[in-house]
């Protein structure tokens, strides 16, 4: 038999309905791919696409109810009140500071 496999990961609730974006190399070749909310929950998401070029993945669990999720902003209206455009590690770190990510930041294993 062969030896099972655990991944860890993380992700963010894109939307309320429970779309998912992770990274790609966590979920690659999974069988069963589980998510941990903060609150405890430990919801079953299936995967709906992927793209390996940018270690981007998409999953989706169906939770009882809303969760909360991460909002974007209008990046054009940014870039005008900053006076500058953003480089993807000044974004990082907006990122970084700005979401309420302890909300809306899943933990997730992959089992392959």
């Amino acid at each position: 038999p062969q030896a099972k496999i655990e991944g860890l990961g993380s992700g963010f609730i894109i939307d309320k309905s429970g779309y998912i974006v992770t990274n790609n190399h966590v979920i690659d070749g999974a069988d069963d791919i589980k998510v941990t909310l903060t609150d405890g929950r430990e919801l079953a998401a299936k995967l709906i696409g992927t793209d390996p070029q940018t270690d981007l993945a998409l999953i989706k669990v169906e939770p009882k109810g809303e969760l909360p999720s991460v909002s974007f902003a209008d990046s054009a209206k940014a870039q005008r009140e900053l006076g500058w455009t953003p480089k993807f590690a000044d974004i990082e770190s907006i990122v970084a500071t700005a979401w309420k990510w302890h909300e809306s930041h899943p933990r997730g294993y992959a089992d392959r």
